[in-house]
């Protein structure tokens, strides 16, 4: 087992300190414009859910995906589509919630 050492950092001077606050805050703010647009793609993922959820999961659906409309199955619109999306919001969350911890122990 290793142990960690723990090196006393040099105390910063008030312009370090406020300086590395604001640029914390900007990528906050940065962070809170990106998981806004991403729930905004969300709610318009969830009416494509709504809308395909009584249908048959083999029956045709249309995609379009980078401009190009494609032909695939209500189950693989409903695989690809709505997972990946959950899965990056919730990380973007989480990562948005480090970054507020980082910042309130910072500015304490």
């Amino acid at each position: 087992m290793s142990s960690a050492t723990v090196t006393p950092r040099e105390p910063k001077s008030e312009q370090e300190v406020l300086g590395t606050y604001r640029q914390m805050q900007s990528e906050m703010q940065g962070l809170i414009q990106n998981l806004t647009k991403i729930e905004m793609d969300r709610n318009e993922h969830r009416l494509v859910e709504e809308t395909l959820t009584p249908l048959d999961p083999d029956r045709r659906a249309f995609r379009l995906v980078g401009g190009v409309l494609v032909e695939r199955t209500v189950r693989e619109v409903e695989q690809t589509t709505f997972d990946p999306l959950n899965t990056t919001i919730g990380a973007i969350r989480n990562n948005d919630n480090n970054e507020q911890q980082r910042r309130d122990i910072i500015a304490s």
